[in-house]
């Protein structure tokens, strides 16, 4: 990942993409981009550049701060996840390898915050 003027990286579209490849047992597939690309978008609702686009923008206004000691990208796939595909927790929290708990935290701290952005970005 690139280095930051913020305290923490600034994960670009490849590093979405590889994590959410990982997230959907696909990080080792062979598929072309467009069908690697097709399915991102099947599980989280937008393609890799536009979850960079939506870190960099929280980034910018100072939300990641109230994340803790290191904002998680991963944490921002899980509530594209949630968003996209709204399901029963226990599901989801599954999905990506935690408790129920851990996923509606996370979850939760950055649909408040993807809310806040600039209404031309969010509608």
């Amino acid at each position: 990942m690139p280095a930051s003027i913020y305290d923490f990286d600034l994960p670009d579209r490849h590093d979405f993409e590889a994590m959410g490849l990982s997230i959907m047992n696909r990080a080792h597939s062979r598929a072309s981009r467009k069908t690697r690309m097709r399915r991102f978008v099947a599980w989280f609702g937008a393609e890799p550049k536009y979850l960079a686009i939506t870190w960099r923008e929280l980034a910018k206004t100072g939300w990641l701060r109230f994340a803790g000691r290191a904002p998680k990208p991963e944490h921002l796939l899980w509530s594209f996840l949630w968003l996209n595909c709204y399901a029963v927790e226990e599901i989801h929290a599954a999905q990506v390898g935690v408790d129920e708990k851990t996923f509606r935290e996370k979850v939760w701290f950055y649909v408040e915050g993807i809310a806040q952005l600039d209404r031309n970005l969010v509608s």
